[in-house]
């Protein structure tokens, strides 16, 4: 296996957060009771995304997650030592917005030391760091800010990495599995048109992506910024060892055929030993199921 040669250990930071829980949890789980099925030179350190119903998100969904329910997803990584990290992409944020109270309520509960927020915005990132200094900022940069410490690169970058001028490569995360080309022309109208939605409380803005674009798991690998395990490994070898796994549900919205089983096939790929591979797929997928059986029957 490839991975013990890896120069650092490498730091998976898993999707959803919220939403597909019970993929985390299985996990999180097989990891603990099993850890020889997974891949050993790397580490499990947050867990990652967007609040539902939160405008300073772009999670474009409509379902409001009780605070209740957030609290014990948050205890369940607590308890299996995971930090959390609150994902608000939005860019379009105003003053006034500041002040929503049900992002704010979010704020208070994961207030925690070690925990994160990965955000894009000046002006939350101003707020934040003068209301809730506890979390530790991740800020979501272009070709501009590579200077600072603690950025995520901007997945359209990855196939730049080498001509990118990165001051701290070691507190630096990137995208490892980004279904979108970087030459999409919807690529900037698509976040916008979310963002937007999201500030308007808009129940029904759900974006599907009008380009016949084959958005699966395993057709990321002839994404030009898709990041292979063979790439992986180089880019460790070369500082950068902090990587998301990308959020399904983002991609949901993109593309309504984007399912929980790309989502376990990504997990699978990078985490899990090929030897593997068919055992834990087989009881995902049968979780997955029965799962679904179960709402339906309910």
């Amino acid at each position: 296996m490839f991975i013990r040669f890896f120069n650092k250990k490498i730091n998976f930071i898993l999707p959803n957060l919220f939403n597909n829980f019970y993929i985390n949890k299985f996990f999180i789980e097989l990891k603990n009771s099993n850890p020889n099925y997974l891949y050993n030179d790397f580490i499990l350190s947050q867990v990652y995304g967007s609040v539902p119903y939160s405008i300073w998100g772009l999670n474009n969904t409509k379902k409001y997650a009780p605070l209740r329910h957030i609290k014990q997803i948050f205890d369940f990584y607590y308890k299996n030592k995971l930090s959390v990290n609150l994902l608000f992409e939005n860019n379009f944020l105003k003053e006034e917005h500041l002040y929503d109270t049900y992002s704010n309520s979010i704020l208070e509960a994961a207030n925690k030391k070690g925990n994160y927020i990965t955000l894009s915005s000046d002006i939350l990132e101003k707020y934040l760091k003068k209301n809730y200094p506890k979390f530790k900022i991740i800020k979501i940069v272009n070709k501009n800010g590579l200077g600072r410490k603690n950025i995520f690169i901007e997945s359209r970058l990855n196939n730049q990495l080498d001509n990118l001028k990165i001051k701290y490569k070691s507190d630096t995360y990137l995208m490892l599995n980004p279904l979108c080309l970087n030459s999409c022309p919807l690529y900037d109208f698509h976040r916008e048109f979310i963002a937007k939605e999201q500030l308007n409380y808009n129940e029904n803005g759900l974006f599907l992506c009008p380009l016949e674009y084959d958005l699966s798991f395993y057709s990321c690998f002839k994404n030009p910024d898709f990041i292979s395990l063979h790439k992986l490994k180089k880019l460790n070898n070369k500082g950068f060892n902090n990587f998301f796994i990308n959020n399904a549900i983002i991609n949901r919205s993109i593309n309504k055929n984007y399912t929980n089983i790309d989502l376990i096939e990504s997990y699978i790929y990078y985490l899990i030993k090929p030897e593997y591979h068919d055992f834990v797929r087989k009881k995902l997928i049968e979780q997955h199921y029965n799962k679904v059986r179960r709402k339906a029957n309910a």
